[in-house]
């Protein structure tokens, strides 16, 4: 059975795997991670992507470090993420559920307003539906905005 993994997943194995390994991406050129030029971390540089081009990214390094196969070889209760039913466990207890993003990777500070638009809207959505009650405040993925993401998020109820 194949694992669904986070995009932080397939970065820790990187790191964990081929910690002394160049890896260059575009014209970037990571060693330990960094790259040599602008000094931003592999983690950054992906997420500073739009949702296309960081898949493309991801793809890409998955298929060079055969990273599936690898952590195809962990146990799989490793993997295991909330289901729609832990989701509404957790929101019928005296817990704070806050929407976070729907990809798991956007810094809303580093997209186009556009993108964060559709990202914030879409968790909220998705997350309202799943646990059957509103929510009303949000946890900025690396406490990362822009005013004007903030703004967007008010517009859409989050206050």
């Amino acid at each position: 059975m194949e694992v669904r993994t986070l995009w932080a997943d397939i970065i820790a194995c990187l790191q964990y795997i081929h910690k002394n390994e160049i890896i260059e991406i575009e014209e970037f050129r990571f060693v330990n991670f960094i790259d040599d030029a602008t000094k931003i971390s592999l983690p950054e540089f992906i997420k500073s992507r739009d949702a296309h081009k960081r898949d493309e990214i991801l793809e890409k390094l998955i298929a060079k470090y055969d990273i599936k196969s690898k952590l195809n070889k962990i146990p799989s209760e490793v993997w295991e993420l909330m289901n729609k039913e832990d989701l509404q466990k957790l929101a019928s207890s005296n817990v704070l559920i806050l929407v976070h993003t729907d990809i798991f990777i956007t810094i809303w500070g580093m997209i186009s307003l556009e993108d964060a638009n559709k990202d914030i809207s879409i968790s909220k959505r998705l997350l309202e539906d799943t646990i059957e009650k509103q929510i009303d405040m949000i946890a900025y993925p690396d406490g990362n905005y822009s005013v004007e993401v903030k703004e967007i998020a008010d517009k859409i109820w989050f206050r």
